[in-house]
């Protein structure tokens, strides 16, 4: 499987994915990196993902299972089309997902926990010591 630092429209082909088509993106806790899916499949592992058109997305059975169980299981993404230029906007909002509240949240000291539009249009996935931040 291919690790990439950062993947882009421009390098997608490179690794079996249609630039055309949304892909789905999620943190992988063994790999410390975020996995890319397409078609069902895992095409790509990366530390930063530039999407467009972004919505997040909660898989509300596997929070229940997850919230039930306790254990942890991949229930919550970011599907998007790719971005064809890396790297952060001007406007930076770092988001979270909370698996108590089965929602992507965001913190601000003055306001508190605030919910996140689950549709944006440009959002960026990356790792800063190997820990995953969406920034919006």
């Amino acid at each position: 499987m291919n690790v990439i630092e950062i993947l882009t429209k421009d390098n997608a082909a490179d690794h079996d994915i249609d630039p055309a088509r949304r892909v789905k993106v999620h943190w992988n806790i063994h790999r410390g990196r975020y996995s890319v899916l397409q078609a069902g499949r895992v095409r790509v592992y990366a530390r930063e993902v530039s999407l467009t058109d972004a919505r997040m997305l909660v898989q509300q059975a596997g929070w229940r299972k997850a919230i039930e169980t306790g254990v942890r299981n991949v229930h919550a993404f970011v599907s998007g089309c790719l971005d064809g230029s890396p790297g952060l906007r001007k406007r930076v909002t770092s988001v979270r997902y909370s698996v108590k509240a089965g929602e992507f949240v965001t913190y601000c000291p003055v306001r508190g926990v605030s919910v996140v539009d689950q549709h944006q249009p440009f959002i960026t996935l990356t790792s800063l010591k190997d820990r995953p931040h969406i920034l919006i």
